[in-house]
C-alpha cells in the first residue's frame, strides 16, 4: 500500500499559508513554489497574496538598449509583468535599490509597469543613489494619483541629498491610508518650485 508524503496530505490553505511565509523569505520563492509539482503551480497561481513583492535593482548597465528597454533582461521584465498578472488586485510591496540611472537599465521596463499599478502600493520603499531615478521615478507616475492603498513610504537617498519636487503626485489626499513615513536624505520640497 503506498503511503502519501507529509505535504500531500495537507489542505490547500494550509499549503498555501506555509507558502506566503516563505515568500518574504525570498522573492524567487513563487517561481520556486510553483516549479515544484503541478499541485503546488496549481495552489500558487491561486493565491495572489503570493505574487505581491516586487524588487526592483539596477544588476547591470543596459546595453541592449531598445526604446529605453534592456533586452539583456528580458526574463527579469517577463516575471514582473507575470506578478502584477497574478497578484490581481491585491496591494502590493514595491521595494527599488538603485544605484543606476533607469533610463537605459534592465529595470526601466519594471518600473514603468508597478508605476501603471500605483494606486495598489502597499509598501513602497526606495533607496536611491541619484535624484534623477526619483525624478524618473514621477515622471513615469499619473498625475493626481492617490496612493489608496499605500500604509508605508520610505525613500532613503543614499549618496547625498535628493532635491526633487514631490510636485502634484505628494499632496495631502495622496495618501488617505499612510502609516509610515520616512524620507531620509531628501533636500527637496512638497510642491514645485515654478
Amino acid at each position: 500500500m503506498h503511503q502519501a508524503s507529509g505535504a500531500s496530505t495537507l489542505c490547500d490553505e494550509l499549503l498555501a499559508t506555509i507558502f506566503l511565509m516563505d515568500s518574504y523569505n525570498s522573492k524567487e520563492a513563487p517561481w520556486n513554489l510553483a516549479a515544484v509539482c503541478k499541485d503546488w503551480r496549481r495552489i500558487c497561481l491561486f493565491t495572489p497574496e503570493l505574487w505581491t513583492r516586487f524588487d526592483v535593482t539596477r544588476e547591470h548597465f543596459g546595453y541592449d538598449v531598445v526604446d529605453k528597454i534592456c533586452i539583456a533582461d528580458e526574463l527579469g521584465i517577463s516575471r514582473c509583468c507575470r506578478k502584477l498578472e497574478r497578484s490581481q488586485a491585491c496591494p502590493i510591496h514595491v521595494d527599488v535599490n538603485s544605484s543606476r540611472k533607469p533610463t537605459g537599465s534592465c529595470s526601466f521596463s519594471m518600473l514603468r509597469a508597478l508605476a501603471q499599478h500605483a494606486h495598489r502600493w502597499k509598501l513602497f520603499r526606495a533607496r536611491t543613489y541619484d535624484e534623477d531615478d526619483a525624478a524618473t521615478l514621477l515622471q513615469l507616475l499619473p498625475p493626481s494619483l492617490c496612493f489608496s492603498t499605500l500604509q508605508r513610504l520610505d525613500v532613503d537617498c543614499a549618496a547625498y541629498s535628493c532635491r526633487f519636487a514631490l510636485e502634484n503626485h505628494f499632496t495631502s489626499q495622496s495618501f488617505p491610508a499612510i502609516t509610515s513615513l520616512r524620507l531620509k536624505g531628501w533636500g527637496g520640497s512638497t510642491a514645485s518650485s515654478t
